[in-house]
């Protein structure tokens, strides 16, 4: 009876992960620690325009990752398998037809029974257009809706930074 209930929790557990991968608005990526993708969800495929099979088996900092931005990712991965505690980060992704999108993500280490790390796995949101009008309604609030000139509260920021500046 307890190697049924055993054999039933697996299987449950193996269909709400597949749920999780598969059907969860939410990108979610593995890698090994060498930094080799081994799975990526239906959502990242999707999002990234890449067809599963060329995504799996290659490195992500070099396939998605801009090269300016590189060194940043790869010293966060690096403090993640050193200290074991979750990173975030955002960080731009190239897609296969070259547009860029801003993703904000956490990664987490899962270790083998040995306490080696196994592999590195996170989600990520795409907040791309977030980020796009946050720019636009801060561009809005600082110019003009006319002219597209700085308006008054622009002036007077700049002023006051100016005036702060002096008296240091």
């Amino acid at each position: 009876v307890a190697r049924t209930q055993e054999e039933q929790e697996r299987k449950r557990d193996k269909i709400l992960s597949e749920i999780l991968l598969n059907e969860s608005p939410t990108m979610f990526l593995a890698s090994d620690p060498d930094g080799t993708i081994i799975v990526a969800s239906e959502f990242f495929i999707e999002k990234s325009g890449y067809r599963r099979e060329e995504i799996i088996g290659k490195n992500h900092l070099a396939l998605l990752v801009p090269p300016p931005e590189r060194e940043e990712v790869s010293r966060k991965l690096e403090e993640l398998l050193r200290l074991g505690t979750p990173v975030r980060g955002e960080t731009h992704i190239v897609t296969k037809d070259g547009k860029e999108l801003l993703l904000q993500w956490e990664a987490r280490v899962a270790y083998r029974e040995d306490g080696e790390v196994d592999f590195i796995y996170g989600p990520a949101v795409d907040i791309t257009e977030h980020r796009r009008v946050e720019a636009q309604v801060r561009f809005q609030l600082l110019h003009d809706p006319l002219t597209g000139l700085p308006n008054r509260r622009l002036l007077n920021d700049r002023l006051e930074q100016a005036l702060a500046s002096a008296r240091r």
